[in-house]
């Protein structure tokens, strides 16, 4: 349909693929026999020829311009492999000579196989009873041992009774092949937890190279070799929150560097779990900074840490460790502004961390009496200008 640009209704293809009838459709008067041989893009593009619907062959009829689509002989087809298309492959129908043979199989038997690679975390199931009765799934993928792929369709039939599904045998030998297969079908782009990647190339066999990362990582995140080194070495905690997505690896890399009493105790409180990742980072630091000045032992430093988390802000307690005289200078001068500028409208600004010279003041006025308030404030805050700059 992309091929020659013709649009086929839904209803029309499910009563071809389902009814088992042919139909016809022409080919758009635009798109003569040479300028499809001749188009380069519907001539050398790799074209990747999976569709839920069935095994088709196409004839061409090329005095009516007309294509044929014959011959259904199952439910479905997902056709992993990348074939050129053009108009000479079709008049010959060479190409749908490498599809894969279909084969209903009772779910009495794929149940029996072996699921060593049902590895994939399970997601919400939208097939129905009817849709399995009409064939309207992805077809499981299987070999002569294996339950390779059958995105929980299985146990979906299971439940229901289902008598059946139709699968596809795999053709490949080699764990790398079978492997690549199973992903095509998963077809999750990298949208996969560190628990699954993890198995995903220990079935694999390990591969190295980046062909096999792009469809794991995706071709923007090829360089994930080391994180999933560093996963599998990471403590079970560790390697939890980072399955869930709880912690980032810079986090993850620092937590392992801890006490594992410390980092036990860190992770298993919910409250710094519910943090933000930049959060959790900064808090890290703050406390691992404060423990190195303090030269803590592990024992006084997870008192410590207790005693942080027993406060009604752990973030702000914390802080006040780790820049005891900041915090202070902080509180000083907002008592100074809740004493002389309180209601006043004048705003009082510091200089970052009080490193500088200058403060900075800023007021908006609308009438002559407001002005004069204004002004007032600015005198009384000159009279007591002295405590500000004892703070800088």
């Amino acid at each position: 349909s992309e091929a020659f640009g013709v649009k086929i209704s839904r209803q029309k293809a499910f009563q071809a693929f389902f009814e088992k009838k042919a139909f016809t459709f022409p080919i758009p008067n635009a798109l003569n026999r040479k300028s499809l041989c001749e188009n380069k893009k519907t001539h050398s593009e790799k074209w990747n020829l999976g569709f839920k619907g069935s095994i088709c062959l196409l004839k061409t009829e090329p005095k009516n311009r007309f294509i044929n689509l014959l011959e259904p002989r199952g439910p479905h087809l997902f056709a992993a492999k990348r074939l050129k298309f053009s108009l000479a492959h079709l008049e010959k129908a060479a190409i749908f000579d490498t599809f894969p043979v279909m084969n209903y199989i009772t779910t009495t038997r794929l149940n029996q196989l072996k699921k060593d690679y049902q590895i994939f975390l399970p997601e919400k199931n939208t097939v129905t009873k009817e849709m399995l009765l009409a064939g309207h799934y992805p077809p499981l993928l299987v070999n002569q041992e294996q339950l390779l792929w059958d995105g929980g369709t299985l146990t979906a039939a299971l439940e229901w009774d289902v008598p059946g599904l139709w699968a596809r045998l795999s053709g490949s030998d080699s764990p790398r092949k079978i492997m690549e297969e199973v992903l095509l079908c998963e077809n999750r782009g990298s949208r996969y937890s560190w628990e699954e990647v993890d198995r995903i190339y220990a079935l694999a066999g390990e591969p190295q190279d980046e062909s096999f990362s792009a469809l794991v990582f995706g071709k923007k995140n090829l360089n994930q070799l080391e994180n999933l080194a560093f996963y599998r070495n990471a403590s079970p905690r560790v390697a939890m929150l980072l399955n869930q997505k709880a912690i980032d690896f810079k986090l993850a890399d620092n937590l392992m560097a801890l006490d594992p009493g410390l980092r036990d105790f860190l992770l298993e409180n919910q409250c710094f779990i519910a943090y933000s990742f930049s959060q959790k980072r900064l808090f890290f630091q703050h406390f691992h900074e404060a423990c190195e000045r303090d030269t803590l032992s592990v024992e006084k430093a997870l008192l410590k840490l207790k005693a942080v988390f027993a406060e009604e802000d752990p973030v702000a307690a914390l802080f006040t460790w780790r820049y005891p005289q900041l915090s202070r200078m902080e509180k000083q001068f907002q008592d100074f502004i809740e004493r002389h500028l309180k209601k006043s409208g004048v705003s009082l600004k510091a200089p970052p961390y009080f490193e500088g010279k200058d403060y900075s003041v800023e007021f908006a006025f609308s009438t002559p009496k407001n002005l004069n308030k204004r002004v007032q404030a600015l005198k009384n805050l000159e009279a007591h200008a002295h405590e500000l700059f004892e703070l800088l």
